[in-house]
C-alpha cells in the first residue's frame, strides 16, 4: 500500500474547478476506448443493434466520441450545445419548487444538485422517523466523483477526507488464492488520465454527508412521512403523505423526483406495468472491521475471492474501517430471521468450511456484529421511461444495480447530476425531461444488465461454468495487463463504466 501524502479534499475540489475536467478529456480521448456514445450511450463497434464506428464522430470542441444523432454536420456536438445553454440559463431552472420522495444518496443528490441550480424550494419526504444510515462499503468511482463534484463541490471534499482510496494492491482470485484478474482502475492510473481519483466509503457515511450538507443550504426534510398516493396536473404534482399517528398531509410543488427505492411507491402508481423486481438467486451478508485489525493482516487493499456458488470480498474504506461482503447461492428466505450474532456465525463458518485462505477467516471473526447486514439480490427490469409528466424516477426507483460492478451509488449520482443540467437547458419541462431520458436510460439499461450477467458469472454453480469464469478472467487478465505496457496504453475493458460526459461548466457553489 502506497504511503505517498495525498492531497486533501478541498485541494482536490480546488484542481478540478479550475478547469482540469477538460483535461481528462483529452486523456481519455487519447486511450481510443469509447464503446459507447457519450452522449446516450448507444453501443458503438460490431454486433446486433450496434452503431456502426464509421458512423460515430468525434466533436470537434471537446473531442469526446457520439453517434451520430448526437453530433452535428458542423461537428459540434449536442452535449456542448447543451453546456452553452445551460451557461446562459446558470441559475434559471424550468421549476420554481421540488418535492423528492427518500433520503437515500440518489434523493439528497439530486435535492442539492437542483438546489444549487436554482430551484428556489426542495422538500425531503421520508418515510423512516429519522436518518437510516444502514448499508456496507461502497465503491465511488471516478465517474460518481465527477458527478460529486458537479452536485456540490463541497460534498466532494468531505468524502475524498474521510474515505479511503482504490489503490493497486488487489485482485480476483479463486479460493486457494490463484490471482485471476487484477485489475488496474486504480487511483494512481485514473489520476495520470486526468480523472478525479476513485474512493470507497461506507454507503452510510456518504448518506450522511450529503445529508448534513442539505441541512446546511436550508433543505427541509419531513421524516415519518409515508407517500401513499401522488396526483398531477399540467401545472403541479400533489403527493399524500401519511404520518405516524395516521394523520395525512398534502404537499404541492412543480415537480417530484421519487427516489424511493427498489419497492417504490411511486412507480407502482405512475408505472404500474412493470413487473416486480425478481430474486436473483443469491444473497449477501456484509459487515465491516476495524481498520487497525485489517492492517494488522497485512492484507491487499482490495480482493474478491471465487469459489463455487459463493464469493467473499473485502476493501478498506477510509475512516469507515474495511469493508466485507459473503455472497452465497441460497434460498431468498434462507436465514431471514438470524440475529446479527447469528449472521456473524454464519459468516465465520462459511469462511471455514468453505476453506478460505486464513486471513480471510480472521477477517470474518473480526466484523462488527452491530454492522451486520443481509439482504437479497434482485433485479429490476430496466425501464423504458423513467418520467411521467411532472415526475421522475431516479436511482433505485428507476434502474436498481446489482452489486457487481461497485455503480449502484454512481448511477444514482450521474442521473442526480444531469437531472439538474436538464431542467436549465429545456425549452420546457417535457422538454427537458425527454432529454433526461436519452441520457440515462441507454446509460442505467446497459449498466444494470452488466450487472446482471457478472452476477450470474461470479456466483457460478457447477464445475463447467466455474471452469469458463476462472478462464475467462484469467485469459482477460493476461490480455489486458501487460509487463512493460504504459497503463494509459491498455485496452480497457470496463472503459463504458468511465467514458461517459457530464456536462461541466462552472458550478455555481464555490
Amino acid at each position: 500500500m502506497s504511503n505517498s501524502p495525498r492531497p486533501n479534499g478541498a485541494e482536490i475540489a480546488a484542481t478540478y474547478m479550475e478547469g482540469a475536467v477538460p483535461e481528462s478529456i483529452k486523456c481519455t480521448l487519447q486511450r481510443k476506448l469509447f464503446s459507447h456514445c457519450s452522449y446516450c450511450s448507444c453501443p458503438i463497434g460490431k454486433g446486433p443493434g450496434w452503431i456502426s464506428k464509421d458512423a460515430a464522430k468525434r466533436c470537434n470542441t471537446c473531442g469526446w466520441v457520439y453517434c451520430s444523432d448526437h453530433v452535428k454536420d458542423e461537428g459540434h456536438c449536442e452535449a456542448c450545445l447543451d453546456t452553452a445553454k445551460a451557461a446562459d440559463h446558470a441559475g434559471i431552472s424550468l421549476i420554481k419548487s421540488a418535492i423528492v420522495v427518500g433520503t437515500g444518496m440518489g434523493g439528497l443528490a439530486a435535492t442539492l444538485a437542483m438546489k444549487n441550480r436554482g430551484v428556489r424550494e426542495v422538500t425531503i419526504l421520508e418515510r423512516t422517523d429519522v436518518l437510516r444510515t444502514s448499508g456496507g462499503p461502497i465503491l465511488v468511482q471516478t465517474n460518481a466523483t465527477r458527478a460529486l463534484l458537479d452536485i456540490d463541490p463541497k460534498v466532494m471534499e468531505k468524502v475524498f477526507d474521510t474515505a479511503g482510496p482504490l489503490d493497486d494492491d488487489g485482485a480476483f482470485k479463486t479460493i486457494d488464492e490463484k490471482a485471476l484478474f487484477a485489475s488496474k482502475l486504480s487511483t494512481k492510473i485514473e489520476s495520470r488520465r486526468g480523472n478525479p481519483e476513485g474512493r470507497s466509503i461506507v454507503r452510510g457515511n456518504l448518506q450522511q454527508i450529503l445529508y448534513n450538507r442539505c441541512v446546511e443550504v436550508g433543505i427541509k426534510v419531513h421524516f415519518g412521512m409515508k407517500v401513499v398516493d401522488v396526483e398531477q396536473d399540467a401545472d403541479r404534482v400533489t403527493v399524500t403523505a401519511e404520518a405516524y399517528d395516521r394523520e395525512k398531509r398534502s404537499f404541492t410543488a412543480d415537480f417530484l423526483v421519487a427516489s424511493d427505492g427498489i419497492w417504490s411507491r411511486v412507480r407502482q402508481v405512475f408505472f404500474p406495468d412493470v413487473p416486480a423486481p425478481v430474486y436473483q438467486g443469491y444473497q449477501m451478508i456484509i459487515s465491516r472491521a476495524p481498520t487497525d485489525k485489517f492492517d494488522q493482516m497485512e492484507m491487499d487493499c482490495w480482493g474478491e475471492l471465487w469459489g463455487k456458488a459463493h464469493r467473499f470480498g473485502f476493501f478498506r474504506c477510509g475512516d469507515g474501517g474495511t469493508g466485507i461482503y459473503y455472497a452465497r447461492t441460497c434460498e431468498e428466505d434462507l436465514d431471514k430471521d438470524k440475529t446479527q450474532k447469528e449472521l456473524k456465525q454464519i459468516l465465520i463458518d462459511a469462511a471455514t468450511e468453505n476453506r478460505y485462505d486464513e486471513k480471510v477467516v480472521k477477517l470474518a471473526k473480526a466484523a462488527e456484529i452491530s454492522r451486520l447486514y443481509r439482504f437479497p439480490i434482485r433485479h429490476l427490469q430496466p425501464l423504458s421511461h423513467h418520467a411521467c409528466g411532472r415526475v421522475v424516477l431516479l436511482g433505485d426507483a428507476a434502474n436498481a444495480m446489482q452489486p457487481n460492478l461497485g455503480q449502484g451509488g454512481g448511477m444514482a449520482l450521474e442521473s442526480a447530476s444531469i437531472l439538474s443540467q436538464c431542467l436549465l437547458i429545456g425549452e420546457t419541462l417535457s422538454k427537458g425531461l425527454e432529454k433526461y431520458e436519452t441520457r440515462r436510460i441507454g446509460r442505467t439499461s446497459v449498466i444494470a444488465n452488466e450487472s446482471k450477467t457478472d452476477g450470474d458469472l461470479f456466483q457460478a454453480s457447477n464445475a463447467f461454468t466455474v471452469l469458463l469464469r476462472d478462464s475467462l478472467f484469467s485469459y482477460l487478465g493476461k490480455q489486458t495487463y501487460k509487463e512493460g505496457v504504459d497503463e494509459l496504453e491498455i485496452p480497457d475493458p470496463f472503459a463504458y463504466l468511465f467514458s461517459y460526459r457530464l456536462l461541466s461548466w462552472p458550478h455555481p457553489v464555490k
